[in-house]
C-alpha cells in the first residue's frame, strides 16, 4: 500500500495505473464527484499515451440529479428551470407518452405546479405529486474521443442496452455520431442526440460496479467512515480474477 496524501497526485497515479493496463480494468470510486474527477484525469492520460484520440467531439449529455429523492420529486420547489424531465410511464391526463422528455420552464412553489416545454413546443403545467416514474436530469457537456471507454447511464430497450453497460468508441463520424462496441455485445452506431445517456466509463461508483466483472479493479477510497465501508462492500460484490487496489487516502488532519 502506498499513501499519496496530495489529491491531484493520487488521481494521476490512478490514471497512470489504469492506462498501463486498460483492458479488463475498472476503477471504483466512492461517489459521483470523485468518479467524474477520475474519469477526466484518465481520459487525458489515455490521450497522452495515444490510446484515445486527441481530437475531441463535444456533446451534450444528461446527468441524473441524484441528490433528488422520490419524495423530493413530488414538490415543485425541487425543480429548476433548464432541468430535463424523463417520463418513464407518461401521463394520459396530460398527453405525455412513456419515455418522453420535456424541459422545465418554471416551478411555482406556492401552488406546487411545474411547467415544462415538450419537444413539440407544447407547454404543460401539472402537480408533480400526480405523476410517477419521473427522473430529473441536468444537461452538461462531455468531450468524447475515439478510443474512449464509455458507460450507458440509462437503459435503452430498443437497442437492448442495459443500464451501466460499458462500451468503447470505435469511431465518430463527421456529424459527431459515435459508433460504440460495448464490452458485452455489439450495438452498432447511434446518434448521441437520440440517446444522451452516455458518460466516460473508466471509473464507476461502488453502487454501479456490480454490473461489471473486470479482470482487475482499482479502487479509489477515502479512509473516512462511510466511504471506506461502501468501497469494502463493493470489493465483495465484484467477481474478479486479479485485484489491483489504489486507496484514495485523505489524511486525518485532526489526528
Amino acid at each position: 500500500m502506498h499513501e499519496i496524501p496530495e489529491r491531484d497526485q493520487r488521481l494521476k497515479e490512478i490514471a497512470r495505473e489504469y492506462a498501463a493496463k486498460p483492458e479488463g480494468t475498472l476503477v471504483v470510486s466512492p461517489d459521483n464527484e470523485s468518479r467524474r474527477a477520475i474519469n477526466q484525469v484518465i481520459h487525458r492520460e489515455m490521450q497522452t499515451r495515444g490510446q484515445a484520440d486527441t481530437h475531441e467531439h463535444k456533446q451534450q449529455v444528461l446527468v441524473a440529479r441524484q441528490e433528488i429523492t422520490g419524495a423530493d420529486r413530488q414538490w415543485a420547489a425541487q425543480y429548476e428551470p433548464g432541468d430535463v424531465v424523463r417520463y418513464t410511464r407518461g401521463s394520459k391526463t396530460h398527453g405525455i407518452t412513456a419515455e418522453e422528455y420535456a424541459r422545465v420552464e418554471s416551478a411555482c412553489e406556492k401552488d406546487n405546479l411545474v411547467t415544462v416545454k415538450r419537444e413539440n413546443g407544447e407547454r404543460v403545467s401539472y402537480d408533480p405529486r400526480r405523476l410517477y416514474g419521473v427522473t430529473l436530469y441536468r444537461e452538461t457537456e462531455r468531450a468524447f474521443s475515439q478510443g474512449d471507454r464509455v458507460q450507458f447511464t440509462a437503459p435503452n430497450r430498443e437497442r437492448h442496452i442495459a443500464n451501466r453497460e460499458l462500451g468503447t468508441i470505435e469511431k465518430i463520424d463527421d456529424s459527431g455520431k459515435p459508433a460504440t462496441a460495448p464490452r458485452l455485445r455489439p450495438h452498432g452506431g447511434f446518434n448521441i442526440k437520440e440517446n444522451p445517456h452516455l458518460d466516460y466509463g473508466y471509473a464507476v461508483t461502488s453502487h454501479s460496479s456490480h454490473h461489471n466483472s473486470p479482470a482487475a479493479v482499482s479502487m479509489s477510497i477515502e479512509t473516512s467512515g462511510r466511504r471506506l465501508v461502501i468501497a469494502a462492500v463493493a470489493c465483495h460484490c465484484i467477481a474478479v480474477v486479479e485485484m489491483r487496489i489504489l486507496f484514495d487516502v485523505e489524511p486525518n488532519r485532526a489526528a
